[in-house]
């Protein structure tokens, strides 16, 4: 059975797959460009990659939303 670890930065813009031979796949990215370094054909993992980054991106602008919408709402009052 094959072990698999992820590694985040603090921002969720770069993260990397490991598993117990090595670095799989290493994603970055930002709101506008990205890119993908893969030593593997994997499909379905470069998919998933791509489905948790957009994940990020959408957690990311949800907690902006949630936490500026309340501070702009009482100072325009």
């Amino acid at each position: 059975m094959k072990k698999w670890c992820i590694h985040l930065n603090f921002e969720n813009t770069a993260w990397s797959l490991f598993n117990s031979e090595g670095m799989l796949i290493n994603y970055s990215g930002s709101s506008a460009k990205g890119q993908i370094d893969s030593n593997i054909d994997d499909g379905l993992l470069l998919l998933s990659g791509l489905f948790v980054t957009n994940y990020f991106w959408q957690m990311t602008i949800a907690t902006l939303m949630a936490v500026f919408i309340p501070i702009w709402t009482s100072i325009l009052r």
